[in-house]
């Protein structure tokens, strides 16, 4: 069994996030919408209090968000921005810990790549 975070559980990332607890992971949720959250909390899942504590809880993170925008914000609004790889392989955000990004969207991967400097 791993650990990992899901932020995003709209109904893409809400069905992800429940696949990943149907394979037996540890999944620490964040979702602004607190209904979301409480349907996984439901399955197993652990309920972060923010998208930062899902960062600090999980060393992958997978995220499944709607814009690019929202994307760059929930990045930079967690104040975990420095700590995402910019590297196309993950390198350790601190000596002792490694974290892996994965994003998802289905409109604008370009525009979503593309990082606040």
């Amino acid at each position: 069994m791993s650990e990992c975070g899901f932020i995003g559980l709209g109904r893409m990332g809400g069905a992800m996030a429940r696949r990943l607890l149907d394979a037996g992971h540890r999944v620490t949720v964040y979702d602004p919408e607190p209904t979301a959250a409480a349907a996984l909390a439901a399955h197993g899942a652990q309920v972060a209090a923010s998208a930062k504590a899902v960062a600090d809880a999980a060393p992958v993170v997978f995220l499944s968000l709607p814009t690019p925008q929202i994307v760059q914000d929930v990045v930079g609004r967690a104040a975990i921005r420095a700590e995402v790889p910019r590297a196309p392989v993950p390198r350790p955000a601190a000596p002792h810990r490694q974290r892996t990004w994965c994003r998802w969207w289905s409109t604008a991967p370009a525009a979503a790549s593309t990082r606040p400097t």
